[in-house]
């Protein structure tokens, strides 16, 4: 498998806003424990804010999940659930096949594919 997948790491508000939609999908909540039960590659002490809501700060732990194919930011599962936002359809195919179980990742798998997400950010 080459390269990395990503999704949810936005920038500014009008980037989130493009994705944000008025309704749920029927299978939201799904998607959601998929996004949070995934592997956390790396996690941080900072805990970022809402980019919508400046009233809502702190809103989770920064960290950033994987399923060994895509990686997104912990505030994605947030986003999803307060906004509804739109994921790639590729990540829904993905979560919809495993069942909304994200894939257990052993050590190998994981180092392999938190260096593919590191060589691909430089």
């Amino acid at each position: 498998m080459s390269g990395v997948r990503r999704a949810g790491f936005y920038t500014s508000a009008d980037e989130l806003r493009r994705d944000v939609r008025p309704v749920a999908d029927p299978d939201e909540e799904t998607v959601v424990a998929y996004l949070e039960a995934a592997v956390v590659a790396l996690a941080t002490p900072s805990r970022p804010d809402d980019l919508l809501d400046p009233t809502a700060q702190r809103v989770c732990q920064g960290a950033l999940f994987t399923d060994g194919e895509w990686f997104w930011p912990a505030v994605l599962a947030y986003y999803v659930r307060r906004y509804h936002v739109r994921l790639p359809d590729e990540l829904l195919a993905r979560i919809r096949s495993f069942g909304g179980r994200p894939p257990e990742l052993d050590e190998a798998e994981l180092t392999a594919a938190t260096e593919r997400f590191v060589a691909d950010s430089g």
